[in-house]
């Protein structure tokens, strides 16, 4: 399994995207679905794309939350070709949760 094959899937399982009815981060799904170490080393990355997304400057005066939203994907698209529709999806579930 490639690099960002698995974080890909980090992404959507560490915030329960598809499973859960709002956004918890939890590691133990991490660990679960790759173990311990590779949990470790993909945990980081999906937390530095939680805080990227997050620090992305919304203008909240123009901008609905749904249109924010579809902003900061596509700025986390634009910065990161790597990330699937449903990684991409996740991070704007979270971002659009944050800012309710």
């Amino acid at each position: 399994m490639d690099d960002s094959s698995d974080l890909n899937k980090a992404v959507i399982l560490y915030l329960g995207h598809g499973m859960l009815v709002a956004p918890l981060p939890d590691r133990s799904r991490l660990v679960l679905m790759f173990g311990e170490q590779r949990a470790t080393e993909l945990e980081p990355l999906v937390k530095g794309l939680l805080s990227e997304i997050g620090s992305i400057q919304i203008d909240w005066n123009t901008l609905s939350l749904d249109a924010g939203g579809r902003f900061a994907r596509s700025e986390m698209q634009r910065r990161h070709g790597e990330l699937s529709d449903e990684a991409l999806a996740a991070l704007e579930w979270k971002f659009t949760f944050d800012w309710r």
